[in-house]
C-alpha cells in the first residue's frame, strides 16, 4: 500500500521530500513511522532513496531497494514502484492462499495426532467396555483383511490369522470354545 502511494505521489510531480512527508503522516505503526522519517532525514541531506531504505531491512527488502536504485538509475522511479506494488501484491494473494489451502490439513493433522489419552482414562474405558459385554464371544476385525481377533467372554485374547485358521489361546478358554473347535455342539 505504502509503494503504490509513493508511486502514485511521485508520478502526479510531487517532490521526493513531499511525498515522503505526506507517507509519514498517512503511516499509524510507529517504528514504520520512525524508519520513514529515517529515510527522509537521509534523502533531504543529499542521499538517494534506495540508499536510505537500504538501512532498514525490516521494512524493506533486497529485491525491494534494488529495484528502487534501478528505478532511480534509470528515471523511471514511479513506474518501478508500480510494478513493485505489483509484484508485493501478488505475492502476498499467492502466500494467502497457500496458507488458507493448509489450514485445513495442518487442523486434521493437529487433531488427529494431538490428543493423548491418559493411562487411566483407557483403564476405565476397557473395564467399561468388559462390563457391557453380552454373552458369548465379541468379534473385532483388525484394519488388515488377514487378520481377526476374536475376544472370549472373559477377556482372553483369541487371534484366528484368516489364511491359516490357526487360533492361539490363553489359558482361559471357556467349554463352548473347546466344543466348537472339536466340530460337536450348536452354533449360535
Amino acid at each position: 500500500m505504502l509503494t503504490r502511494q509513493l508511486a502514485t505521489l511521485l508520478g502526479s510531480g510531487i517532490p521526493m521530500i513531499g511525498a515522503i512527508t505526506a507517507l509519514i503522516d498517512q503511516v499509524e505503526y510507529r517504528d514504520l513511522k520512525a524508519a520513514m522519517m529515517d529515510v527522509r532525514e537521509k534523502v533531504s541531506q543529499g542521499g538517494s532513496l534506495s540508499d536510505a531504505m537500504g538501512g532498514h531491512p525490516v521494512y524493506f527488502s533486497e529485491l525491494f531497494v534494488n529495484m528502487v536504485r534501478a528505478g532511480e538509475a534509470g528515471g523511471n522511479l514511479d513506474k518501478v514502484l508500480f510494478r513493485v506494488a505489483d509484484y508485493m501484491h501478488a505475492q502476498n494473494r499467492t502466500r494467502a492462499k497457500v496458507m488458507a489451502a493448509l489450514t485445513y490439513p495442518i487442523i486434521m493433522l493437529l487433531i488427529g495426532t494431538g490428543r493423548r489419552r491418559d493411562p487411566a482414562d483407557l483403564r476405565a474405558s476397557r473395564r467399561s467396555w468388559r462390563s457391557s459385554r453380552s454373552r458369548g464371544r465379541r468379534r473385532c476385525r483388525c484394519r488388515r483383511r488377514s487378520s481377526l481377533a476374536v475376544l472370549g467372554l472373559h477377556g482372553e485374547v483369541l487371534v484366528a490369522a484368516a489364511g491359516d485358521r490357526r487360533r492361539r489361546r490363553s489359558s482361559r478358554t471357556s467349554t463352548r470354545g473347546r466344543r466348537r473347535r472339536a466340530g460337536s455342539g450348536s452354533t449360535r
